[in-house]
């Protein structure tokens, strides 16, 4: 009896941080680099971080590739109404919200969302940490793609 009463509570935790959740629409006010933005969301400015993936870093020393990531990304999301979907692990040790970011409403197709978009065409990296894990194939698929066909980073970072 006293495991149903402790599982109740950690079901509908789950169930409404994790996969399941509806999008959440947002307004990009600013593109820190090519994994950040700054959205607003009721009146609230939130700082996202894309979950799955790593663009090179353009603060601390610009590594290969951080200006086109970055410049990738203000392309797709800049000034746009874009949406949010979360995975399990809501925020990340600096505090930034972790989300899966979408073009469309539509979440049910990958195409729509930015954070596979910068992988596929080369301007990021894979990176999986659990428990985030929803679309770590889907990545790990499109990064192939990428390296394989040379887009991005993968020819321009090749001495690196």
């Amino acid at each position: 009896m006293k495991l149903k009463f402790l599982l109740i509570p950690l079901i509908l935790t789950l169930l409404l941080i994790g996969c399941g959740s509806q999008p959440i629409e947002v307004t990009v006010t600013k593109v820190v680099d090519g994994d950040t933005i700054w959205v607003s969301h009721s009146g609230e400015d939130i700082k996202v971080r894309y979950i799955g993936m790593d663009a090179p870093e353009i603060f601390g020393g610009t590594e290969c590739y951080g200006e086109e990531a970055s410049s990738e990304n203000l392309r797709l999301v800049g000034g746009r109404d874009v949406y949010l979907t979360f995975d399990f692990g809501r925020y990340d040790s600096f505090g930034r919200t972790l989300a899966y970011v979408w073009l469309s409403s539509n979440t049910k197709d990958i195409t729509n969302m930015v954070n596979y978009i910068l992988v596929k065409e080369g301007y990021a990296t894979v990176m999986t940490i659990s428990p985030n894990i929803k679309y770590a194939g889907s990545f790990t698929t499109a990064e192939a793609y990428a390296a394989v066909h040379d887009l991005g980073l993968w020819a321009a970072c090749k001495e690196e």
